[in-house]
Parts: structure tokens; sequence; C-alpha cells
């Protein structure tokens, strides 16, 4: 394994001059306090504090009616220069707390106190135009994660941990548990048939790189590596997420499955050098391995033998799995003066899994530099870097869990000791499998704000990756190669994978705003991006090594490789239009057009409309249901697409030899008219506020039509191409619920509590898939099924109604099965079709957090998910009863049920679709503030004690190791089962933060 050489640590150093804050006095029009101090000449400055006086970091400060805007540095402190005239209006935002409105005299200091409430619609959100938008005039639904906030009270290690559970409607299929795997994700569930599912992800205005299947394969081990997991959680300030075409209409093709927007931590106008570390210890075990790993069974004459491995190899002092260990360091500096705003980070993180090769380290660094010589111009420099190492257990197909779930007790006294194919030192010994990857993602945005009523951004992005992935078996000696089945490994084999993706940003975007009379103000934008992936891939594999030791391509007996390229292309303009009535009523509408590099040769430009209304009816006048003190109503309407794979809308052809030499033969028909799948959706909810903005509500309906999907069929065979062509037809519809409380039922010095609450139901149709073919079936892979009238992936498969039990011969007799939608007398299972058993998707999830503050030093957080309403197909049992016959059923059949006893004799899965419901104790934690005192002993001006831990209990009915882990590729294909699948691994850390 390779070690990290301290000339390999990141160091990231930025040194910035922090200006004496004065104050000036000022006259509240709405909510908070103000306490007047002495005057100073052309300035306004002050301090913002919360209602039990601690000061509030972040808030945005803005001169009304101009582009003039600082943020609170960390003791709350802010300082406006450059101002003329005797008073000015000032508008100060923060999250969770409601908007301070006031008019200021020019000179002197203030100290604002700003309400908290779970409501805020003064809350500033991600839209794509050039400006900041507050929460009050958005028409569609965004959910907004504080990630720095959860950091400092919950177990997070990645990216994943911070979206798992705290927004609705997003699923996060964990895929394995395997230490440095990630998860795949999916908004408002699947909608595509054939393409993916994955969120576009936004890093600081950037277009990222959002692959979720990468890294290193082998035979049914298969790539589950996300770039998500490339970036350091503690680089994150927040992560907004926008859900549909509603809302995700200005981001264009590649924007239906919705958009992930991740903002970094930024420095802060006029603060000293803020300086914070981190250090973090634990661990990663497999919970209660005894009641998941089953047991295996064997008749021997009249004996049934039950083997237990785990226990046989605890008791001969060799674990099956080990208690990995768990570490990381931290170190921030940021702050700033009026001109420069800096913030930088490097961390370097280390958690192994349970088994012995399986470990992720990650060295990342960041450096976020804004520079405003004056009040128009800001230039903000982004650059965030990463350096992963991780290497892989063999999951599912081809590993130990495998060889322990499928174990034969016929075998114990081998040297196998009973486990299928060999024991735990050749699955530790045989493979080396891993995944390097350095990371680029740089950012530089340009605002300029040349009047009052004018803004706009160009923003220049680089996203680049460069991973090798390497599967490595040696030349054992012959105590392993004895357990090798494929002669190939045996003697030695190496493949490498390289690939290196960029993906480039550029956006420019321009905002107008105006009055139109003295209640109505037009804001009008429009803007132009281009986005540009390029794929650059190598493989080589060597076959055959001489000597133990020799591992590289070259030095192998047999040698291949080739190369190979993806590149895609998207250009797009949108423009938008705002009308505001009294700052209450806003209607939004707006068109975009893209045009994309895989569309066919013959398919134009596509364009995709919007439009949405939002109406903050509790600031109009008639207005008088006191309880309810903020209530905003919305509805939106949008579309947007997704586009063909590379090459999918192309002829090709794959080269051959021949007598003459080189040559070619048909490989793809190609469809000139393909286009991208289209997206539309409708989507009306409200947000309120009430009791003293103790209560927060949203609540959200949708309804997403997907037509022109992407299918496949088989082209005339006179073409003389016989691989599968793309073409568009079809249509799917999704719709759902979804509702967010926020709710603060005790606030008091001595007692704050705080509940989150996100719930989401989520329903599909497939509508249809041919005109042409009204009764037409889509056959997935395993035994998925997309049928014209029902849900999108449901589970089929021949069901047993009834048989007998055969005392004498030990199996099932007179089987009959289901004899399908027709109905009527169950029929010979031979001659039976196949029926649904219902859905793989789930139909419910949701999450719901506990946040218990005690005397402003102790929190108690607690945070559970919960999915529901599908099946999972246990692979595992299945393959043990009705494959490998190693069940109890298949050595005393007269104790269990006729039909089992079919099933397992049929090999069908009828019995092992199991439900896969769970809710899941995700993470436990107490922080505590040690004494001030203390904390000025070490010249600090905080430490913090973090103790967590992580995935501590599951309650499920499901019946194998884990219901949320699923193959990875099956995911893409709607082929969801989990066969001896590394679960979700507990965890537990102390963490202590040190802020200087």
């Amino acid at each position: 394994m390779r070690r990290v050489r301290g000339d390999e640590m990141w160091s990231l150093l930025l040194c910035g001059l922090a200006l004496a804050l004065v104050a000036a006095p000022v006259r509240a029009e709405r909510g908070g306090g103000v306490v007047m101090v002495q005057a100073q000449a052309g300035v306004v400055s002050g301090t913002v504090v919360d209602d039990r006086s601690a000061p509030v970091e972040a808030a945005r400060v803005i001169v009304r009616g101009t582009a003039t805007e600082v943020s609170t540095d960390a003791a709350g402190r802010f300082r406006l220069t450059g101002l003329t005239g005797s008073e000015v209006t000032l508008d100060i935002t923060r999250i969770g707390f409601r908007r301070w409105s006031g008019t200021a005299r020019v000179g002197g200091t203030i100290t604002v106190t700003m309400e908290r409430v779970a409501l805020n619609l003064s809350e500033v959100v991600v839209t794509g135009t050039a400006v900041p938008v507050e929460r009050r005039a958005v028409g569609n639904v965004v959910d907004r994660i504080d990630a720095s906030a959860l950091a400092e009270v919950a177990p997070i290690k990645n990216v994943s941990d911070l979206l798992r559970g705290r927004s609705s409607s997003v699923n996060v299929v964990g895929v394995t548990g395997v230490v440095g795997a990630g998860p795949q994700l999916a908004i408002r569930g699947r909608s595509s048939l054939s393409l993916t599912a994955e969120p576009l992800i936004y890093i600081d205005g950037v277009r990222a790189n959002n692959a979720v299947a990468t890294g290193p394969s082998i035979n049914s081990s298969e790539p589950n590596i996300s770039r998500l997991g490339d970036l350091n959680p503690n680089e994150i300030e927040s992560i907004e997420v926008i859900k549909g075409p509603a809302a995700a209409t200005l981001y264009g093709t590649e924007a239906s499955n919705g958009v992930i927007q991740i903002i970094t931590k930024r420095g802060r106008a006029n603060a000293g050098p803020s300086v914070e570390t981190i250090v973090r210890g634990g661990a990663n075990w497999f919970m209660n391995p005894e009641g998941r790993i089953p047991h295996n069974f064997l008749r021997d004459g009249a004996t049934v033998i039950e083997q237990d491995l785990l226990a046989n190899e605890r008791a001969a002092g060799r674990p099956l799995f080990r208690t990995g260990s768990v570490q990381g360091y931290d170190a921030t500096i940021s702050g700033g003066s009026g001109i420069v705003q800096y913030f930088a980070a490097a961390g370097y993180s280390r958690e192994e899994g349970i088994e012995v090769r399986n470990a992720f380290t990650r060295k990342a660094g960041r450096a976020n530099i804004t520079i405003a010589p004056n009040q128009k111009i800001d230039i903000s420099l982004n650059f965030g870097g990463t350096n992963a190492r991780r290497d892989m257990s063999l999951d599912r197909g081809l590993s130990l869990m495998y060889a322990t779930a499928f174990g034969n007790p016929a075998t114990r006294n081998t040297p196998t000791r009973g486990f299928l194919n060999g024991p735990p030192e050749f699955w530790s010994s045989a493979y080396e499998t891993f995944q390097d990857v350095d990371r680029y993602i740089t950012g530089l945005t340009l605002n300029h704000r040349p009047f009052s009523w004018l803004r706009h951004r160009l923003v220049f992005g680089l996203d680049q990756s460069a991973e090798d992935n390497q599967v490595i078996s040696e030349l054992q000696p012959d105590s392993i190669r004895q357990f090798f089945s494929s002669a190939v490994d045996r003697d030695g084999r190496k493949i490498v994978n390289r690939r290196n993706e960029t993906v480039n940003t550029l956006d420019y975007a321009l905002t107008a705003s105006t009055g139109l009379g003295q209640r109505i103000t037009s804001t009008t934008s429009v803007g132009a991006q281009y986005y540009r992936r390029f794929t650059k891939l190598q493989y080589s594999e060597g076959q055959g090594f001489p000597a133990p030791g020799i591992t590289t391509v070259s030095g192998a007996a047999r040698t291949f490789g080739g190369d190979d390229y993806l590149e895609n292309v998207t250009i797009g303009t949108y423009l938008q239009q705002v009308f505001a009535l009294n700052d209450r009523l806003f209607v939004t509408g707006a068109i975009r057009a893209d045009d994309n590099s895989a569309f066919g040769a013959a398919f134009d430009l596509v364009t995709y409309p919007k439009a949405s209304l939002s109406w903050v009816i509790s600031d109009e006048p008639f207005w008088k249901i006191g309880f309810l003190e903020s209530v905003k109503l919305r509805a939106a309407y949008g579309q947007s697409g997704l586009q063909p794979s590379a090459f999918a809308a192309i002829r090709t052809y794959r080269p051959t030899s021949s007598a003459t030499g080189s040559a070619v033969s048909p490989l793809s028909v190609g469809n000139p008219d393909l286009g991208p799948e289209r997206s539309t959706e409708t989507e009306i909810g409200f947000e309120a506020g009430l009791l003293g903005g103790r209560v927060g509500i949203d609540f959200n309906y949708y309804r997403k039509d997907t037509r022109d999907m992407i299918l496949t069929r088989l082209p005339a065979p006179s073409s003389g191409f016989f691989t599968q062509q793309f073409f568009n037809a079809g249509h799917v519809q999704n719709s759902g619920l979804e509702v967010q409380l926020r709710l603060s039922p005790i606030e008091s010095r001595a007692l704050k509590w705080d509940v989150d609450f996100n719930y989401a139901v989520n329903s599909s149709k497939v509508i249809d898939l041919d005109p042409n073919n009204p009764e037409l079936t889509f056959i997935g892979a395993g035994l998925m099924r997309h049928t014209e009238g029902e849900e999108i992936g449901v589970a089929y498969q021949r069901k047993v109604v009834s048989a007998d039990f055969n005392p004498t011969t030990g199996l099932a007799e007179n089987i009959l099965c289901d004899p399908g939608p027709g109905g009527g007398a169950p029929v010979a299972c031979a001659s039976a079709p196949v029926v649904a058993f219902g859905r793989l998707l789930p139909k419910w999830e949701g999450g719901v957090s506990n946040s218990i503050r005690l005397w402003d030093r102790i929190v108690l957080f607690a945070h559970f998910d919960f999915r529901g309403g599908h099946l999972l197909r246990d692979e595992t049992n299945w393959a043990r009863c009705a494959v490998f016959r190693l069940c109890d059923i298949n050595m005393r059949p007269e104790d269990f049920d006729p039909i089992d006893i079919a099933n397992n004799q049929l090999t069908l899965h009828g019995k092992y679709f199991s439900k896969a419901d769970f809710l899941k104790l995700r993470e436990l934690s107490v922080t505590f503030d040690v004494p001030d005192g203390w904390a000025r002993s070490v010249r600090a001006n905080r430490i913090s004690v973090n103790l967590a831990g992580r995935n501590l209990h599951t309650w499920t009915g499901y019946t194998g190791l884990d219901p949320e882990s699923a193959a990875s590729t099956a995911i893409q294909n709607y082929n969801y089962y989990e066969q001896t699948t590394t679960p979700q691994l507990a965890s537990f850390a102390a963490t202590i933060r040190v802020n200087w």
C-alpha cells in the first residue's frame, strides 16, 4: 500500500490584513433591535447578534438601491465604506433569521438583533442568473442543506452523508459499504428507461464530473466509485438541491434529473485571520454479522450439519473481518480586508474497511480568493485539488463475503475450510484492486455591477480528473494458486484502465432591473453557456508473469491494449423575465435553447420553456391570520432534457482484419433524427412560517412527463447492421408529494430543541412505449419489465400458488402457478406467464433529525432516515437455497411450506423478492464546547469535542444482508438486487475542533 510522504502533503497558506470595525446609529423599520453608538463620517458599521446576544456570522448586509454589500465576520461585525449622503437603507439577511431592514445615518456604529425563524423567505438561493435571488421570489422548491453547521454535530465523512435523508425525494442508493465506494443518486425517482438518473453537479458555479460507476472491476465485482467522494465535506458551506425540470430549465439539456449546487466556504470581509483545526479518529466495523451472514447446511446421512464460518474462524483466532481505523486532519484559514477575502483549507483523511485490502486515503486542498477593488467589481478564483487512493476489496460475486455466504460444509476438512473457492487468506492475497485519482477543479468568476440596475457575470471553469484503475493478480505460491478457478489469474494478470476526464464550463449571464412605476419591478436576464466533457480512455492488459514479484504489463507473456475517447458538447442560451409587484407577487417566464453534439445530424435545436408564480400572501394588507406570520404560495412549469450517449446517433463501424489487410465491419446503424429525452414538469406548493417562527412548513406536489424516451430496437437485417439502434418514443409519467417541516418545540436559554422532518411519496407510470404497439412490454435486464399502464421497473416472475409435499422424495409435486392478468384457474408452471410482484423503486422515503442544545454548550443530535414501499431481490438467499441448495429447507423440507419448496425446485425468485423497507439510525452524536477559560488558556476562541456514531441500527424485514445496498450497474438498468454486497458499515469517531 502506498504511504503518504511528507513532501506530498498539501500546504496552502494565504495571508490577509484585518481592518478595525467602527459603528454608526440606525433606526429599525422591521424586526430586531438596535443600539446607537459613536459616529464616523462616510461609514456604516456594526455588529449583528441573535436573540441570545450571540454573534451572527455570514449575515449579508446590503445597501438598498446600490451594488454595495458585505458579510459579517465570525464576531458578527460588518463595515460599509465609501457611502455618500446622510442616510442609507440596509437589508440584513441570514439563513434561519428574519430579514432585518432599517435606515441608517452615514457614520457611527450599531448593534442589530435578528430574530430566528423556521422559515426564511429572505434566504438567497442559486438560480443560474447573474444576481442572487431571495427565496420569496422563486416559484419552485429549492432545498438547502447547511453543510457547515451539520459537519460540526454529525459524523460527516463525505458529500453523500450530507445528502442522505435531508432533502425530500433525494434517493441516495448506498450500492456497497466498501470504503472508498460511493452512492448513486436519484431525485424524484427515475423516469428514463435507458439513461442515467444522476443529477448535474455544480461546484461554485462550475459543472463538475458526476460519474458514479468508475474504478477497477473484475468479473462480477463492478465499478462503484463516485466522484462525489473526492470532495472534502469540511470545505463545503452549503448544498442546494434543484429537483426537476420546473426548476432546472435554465440549466437545459442534461438537467431533467435535477441539479445539485455545492457552494464551498469563503472568507469574510474586514475580518482578521480565523484558523480552525480538526482532528478526527475512530473505527469502522461490521454491525451484527452473526445475524446477517447466513449459516449453511449439509445432510450427512440422518444428520444435518450446520456450518457457521464466522464463529469457526473466530474460534480459531482468525476473525473474518477486522475493525478498520478512521482518522482525519483538517486545517483552514479565512479572513479578509475590504478588498481581498480568502479561504484556504488542507485536509488528510484515511479510513479502513472491514477487509484487509480495503482502505481509502484522501488528501485535499482548497484556496478561494475574492478580490473586490471597488464596489462595482469582484473577481473570485476558486481552486480545489484532490489526490486519493482507493484500495478496493472485491465485492458481490467474487469476494470473501460471497465465499462465506455460499460456503460448502462438505469441504470443511479440506484446505478451503468450508469456504467457496478458497479460504480468507486466498481472497486477501489473490487480487489487488485500486484506483488512484488526481483531480483539480478550478473556477474563475467575474462579477461586474456597472450600475445599480445592471449586473453581469462570467464564469470560466475546469474540472479535470485522471484515474488510474488497476486489477493485479500476482503469480502466487502453490498454497494460493490451488484455489484459482481461472488459469489466466493463476499465472498472474494485470489490467490497467486509465480514464482522463475534462469538463469545461463557460457561462455568461446578465441581469437588468428597473422600476415600472412605484409598485412594479422588472428583472430581465439573458445568458449563454458552453459545456464540454472530454473523456480519454486507455486500456492495457498483461497475462502470464514469469516469476513472483513481476507485476508490469510489459513483463507478462501476453499483452493487449487499446485506447478510445468520448466527447460531448452543449451550447445553450436563455432569456428570462421576472415582474415583481410590491415585492410580494413575482411572475417569471423564460425560454432556453440548446444544441448538443450527441443529437442526430437531422435534429434541430431543442427549446425549453419555463413559467412560475410566487406570491407572499402574508405580506398583503388583507392578511389577518395572526399565527401564520409568513405564507408563500408558488407554482411552476418547466421543461429540460437528457441527451443521448456520445455516439448513439452516429453510424459506426468496428475494425477487423481480412486476407488483404485491415478492414471495417458494420457496428451501429445510427439515427440522424435522434434527439434528447424531453421532460415537462408542473409543481405547486406553499411555504409557511407560524407560531412565532417556531414552525416552518414546505409542501409540494409535482407531476413530470417524460416523452421522446431513448429506447432501442433491432434494425432491419437488410441494413447489414446487427446491434441495437437508438430511437425516440414513448411517454413516462412521475408524480409525488413532498413535505418538509422545521420545528422548534422548545426555545430558552437553557434548552433549545430543533426538529427537521422530510417525507416524500413518489410514483410512476408507463403511459406509452410505442404508438404503433399499444401493448408493448420492454423487457429489461434480469427479472424486470416496463409495461404500459404499470409502474416503471416492476419485478416479474412466474408465481407458484399451490403445491403438495411428497415426504418420500422430499420434493414438491402438483405445482401450479398464477395464470396471469386474465385470471382463471391455476396452470402448470411450465406454461404459466410471468406476473408482477411489485415495484423496485422506493414508494416513500424521508428523514428526521433532532438537535437539542443545552446551556449553549452541549448539543445532542440524532438523525434517522427511512425508505420503503418497494422490493429488493435477495439474490444471496435465492442462490443459496435454489442453486447451491445449502439451506435448511433443502435438508429438512418437511418443516417448510410446499410453495417455498416448489420455488426452490424451479429456481424461481418469488419468495426472494423481499420487502426492502427500513428505518436506520444514521447518526447519533454529542458535541461539547469546553469552557471559555480552557480555550483561552491555549489562546483559542473555541474548542469543541464531538463523539459520534453512524449506521448504528437498522429496523427492517429484509431477508438479505442490507436493504440499501445493490449492484451498481444493476441500478442503471433497473435490475435491482443484492448478493453478498458489503453492507453499510457502522462507525464511531471522536472529533476535536479548535478555532483561533
